[in-house]
C-alpha cells in the first residue's frame, strides 16, 4: 500500500493541530517541519516540552508508514 505524501499527512489531526508539515516521506524516512505559534508556547513564552518532542514520535510513524509497516 503506497500513500503520497498529501495523504499521510491529512491522516493525522493530531499532526493538524500541532500545525506539522511533511517535506518528505517515502522508503522509510521522513522529514518534518514545525512552525512556531502561539498555541505551542509554555507559560513563560518559550516552546512547550510536549510540542517539541511530539515531532519526533510523528515522524518515526510517518517514516514507518511508507514501508507498509503499519
Amino acid at each position: 500500500m503506497s500513500q503520497s505524501v498529501d495523504e499521510i499527512g491529512k491522516s493525522s489531526a493530531f499532526g493538524r493541530l500541532l500545525g506539522l508539515q511533511i517535506v518528505k516521506a517515502e522508503a522509510g524516512e521522513a522529514i518534518i517541519a514545525l512552525s512556531m505559534h502561539d498555541g505551542l508556547r509554555n507559560l513563560h513564552g518559550k516552546l512547550h516540552g510536549g510540542a517539541l518532542f511530539s515531532p519526533v514520535s510523528y515522524t518515526h510513524l510517518r517514516a514507518h508508514e511508507t514501508r507498509g509497516n503499519l
